[in-house]
């Protein structure tokens, strides 16, 4: 019976008793993909690659014989590549296949120091030394020349030292076992600015054959990919309106107003419900005013309203557009 690749299929693996190392990529699965709102394609991806830390020579061969060893590959590098494809995936850009984030600007790579450390690889913080002149201070004379800060008249330059981010060496192999295995291809940019040439971060993207070697058609890929350029082509028109798009904070206050509730002094208290003591705050008395006693057209008519509200005026709270909207429904 041939080994067959499901979505489930990691779940009947593990590792020999004589291996001591605990892979953290189970937990990587569940934070970076399956807990979030990935489309159904990438968390079927993610599913399917999990079985690779159990059997990568049926799963991956390219990526378990990529560092040139005919040997399987150690589970804790096994590991390091499957969290950083995790994270790949995460910040995956379906429509293109190139890692990275849409915006109104343009498309912003994500830089393998943001992959590893999403991937909880970690980072290195290097010294950089950037040159600085020292500004020439006048002198007498008949002082002797100083050698420490001035040479023949040239002011010398000062070192100052800077902190910067980069990979760990457990991400760099991992990154090189990917691109060596055909899996991911990586694009240096390279810019002549001001008289120099200048580097920005680097291109990625997935190759479509990592979709097909863990199973998925090319009719299925194809499929999310136009339903996610789709969606990519309704923000471009929001962005060309100059309407961009809301964050999820204002998504959760929409949820706090829809509920009717406000949190004041770690109580939870409910606007115009039944018995409630009065307050310069709370809308004119009525009709029920909770949305528990609210038919079906009060509840979508409220809904939109709020929608409305916060459209006109996003600088306001929770609590003042809760307080609109239901001084709105009092006059209709």
């Amino acid at each position: 019976m041939g080994f067959e690749l499901t979505p489930d299929k990691h779940r009947q693996g593990g590792l020999p008793n004589r291996v001591k190392y605990v892979p953290k990529a189970r937990d990587c699965l569940h934070t970076l993909v399956l807990d979030t709102h990935l489309p159904p394609l990438l968390k079927d991806v993610a599913q399917r690659l999990m079985a690779y830390l159990y059997w990568p020579a049926e799963v991956l061969p390219s990526l378990n014989y990529a560092n040139g060893s005919l040997r399987q590959q150690r589970v804790e590098r096994r590991d390091s590549c499957l969290r950083l494809l995790l994270a790949v995936l995460r910040q995956l850009d379906l429509a293109s296949l190139r890692v990275g984030i849409p915006t109104a600007e343009g498309f912003r790579p994500v830089p393998l120091t943001a992959l590893s450390r999403k991937a909880g690889l970690g980072v290195r913080r290097r010294s950089v030394s950037s040159s600085a002149v020292k500004p020439r201070e006048p002198r007498p004379a008949s002082h002797a020349p100083d050698t420490h800060g001035i040479e023949n008249g040239i002011d010398a330059p000062l070192q100052k030292e800077q902190k910067r981010e980069t990979p760990t060496r457990a991400a760099e192999q991992a990154w090189s076992d990917i691109g060596i295995a055909g899996l991911v291809e990586t694009h240096q940019v390279c810019q002549f600015v001001d008289g120099e040439w200048r580097t920005f971060v680097a291109l990625k993207t997935v190759k479509p054959e990592f979709f097909y070697a863990l199973g998925i058609s090319k009719r299925a890929l194809k499929r999310a990919r136009d339903f996610a350029s789709q969606r990519l082509k309704k923000k471009a028109a929001q962005w060309a309106r100059g309407n961009p798009s809301r964050p999820s904070s204002n998504y959760a206050k929409f949820l706090l107003m829809r509920n009717g509730t406000v949190f004041d002094d770690g109580k939870r208290q409910r606007h115009g419900s039944v018995g409630a003591a009065a307050s310069p705050q709370s809308p004119p008395t009525g009709p029920p005013l909770t949305w528990a006693d609210w038919n079906e057209e009060t509840r979508r008519a409220y809904t939109l309203k709020c929608a409305d509200v916060m459209i006109q005026d996003p600088t306001l709270t929770p609590d003042a557009v809760h307080r609109a909207a239901l001084a709105w429904l009092q006059t209709r």
